[in-house]
C-alpha cells in the first residue's frame, strides 16, 4: 500500500485552567453581595441560585477575555466558520452562583450565547468516596457518576461520547471554558450536608 495520511476532521473542545488568586477573591466578594434570585433562568433542580454582578467588568476583562483569545487560538478557524460572528464585540450575558445540596442536580442542557464557563469554588465531596456508597455496589466503575460534572457530544460517526469530571477538592478554583451549545450536566452527590458552590455564566455578542 502506498504511503497515506491521517485525516482528523475538525472538532471543538474546551479549556480548563486554574483561576488567579485575585479572581477567586473577586468572586467570593461578589457572592457575598448577591441577593437576586436566578433560579427562573435555570434547568437545575437545586435549592439556590443567585445573580452575580461583574463590578467594573473586572472578571470579564481579566479572566474571560484572555480565555476567549486562548479558545480562538486553539479552535478558532473551525469555530468561527460555524457562525459568522464578530468575536470582538462580546459581553458577559448571565453570571450566577449555584448552591447545590445532596440529591440535587442539573440535567443535561446547553446554554445561550457563544461561550459558557463553569467554576467550582467549594467541593465538599470526593468522588473516590462517593463511588463507594452502598447503592453503587456492583455498578461498573465508568458508570459511577455520583458528584460528577459531565460533557456529552457526538463523534464523527454520530456516537455519543462523554467526558466525566470526577470532582474532588483538587478541582476547586478551576474554570472550564466551553462552547455554549455543548451539552453538560451536574450529577447529584450524596451523604453530605454541605453545599457545592459553583459559578457559571454565558458570553454573547452585543446586539
Amino acid at each position: 500500500m502506498k504511503e497515506g495520511r491521517i485525516i482528523r476532521p475538525p472538532n471543538f473542545g474546551w479549556l480548563e485552567c486554574n483561576l488567579e488568586e485575585n479572581a477567586i477573591d473577586f468572586l467570593w466578594q461578589r457572592i457575598k453581595e448577591a441577593n437576586q434570585n436566578n433560579k427562573d433562568r435555570l434547568v437545575g433542580n437545586i435549592s439556590k441560585s443567585l445573580k452575580i454582578i461583574d463590578k467594573e467588568h473586572f472578571f470579564f476583562s481579566k479572566t474571560l477575555q484572555p480565555l476567549v483569545q486562548a479558545y480562538l487560538e486553539n479552535f478558532g478557524p473551525h469555530f468561527l466558520r460555524q457562525g459568522s460572528t464578530n468575536h470582538n464585540q462580546l459581553n458577559l450575558d448571565g453570571f450566577w452562583v449555584n448552591y447545590q445540596y445532596e440529591n440535587e442536580f442539573n440535567p443535561f442542557h446547553n446554554h445561550t450565547g457563544i461561550y459558557s464557563f463553569a467554576i467550582w469554588l467549594k467541593i465538599p465531596t470526593n468522588w473516590n468516596e462517593q463511588c463507594k456508597l452502598p447503592f453503587l455496589s456492583g455498578v461498573e466503575e465508568k458508570s459511577k457518576k455520583a458528584g460528577c460534572f459531565e460533557f456529552q457530544y457526538t463523534n464523527t460517526l454520530g456516537q455519543i461520547q462523554a467526558k466525566t469530571y470526577r470532582l474532588d477538592k483538587s478541582y476547586e478554583n478551576k474554570i472550564i471554558f466551553f462552547p455554549a451549545s455543548l451539552q453538560h450536566a451536574v450529577h447529584p452527590f450524596y451523604s453530605c450536608n454541605e453545599p457545592r458552590i459553583s459559578v457559571a455564566g454565558n458570553i454573547s455578542l452585543n446586539d
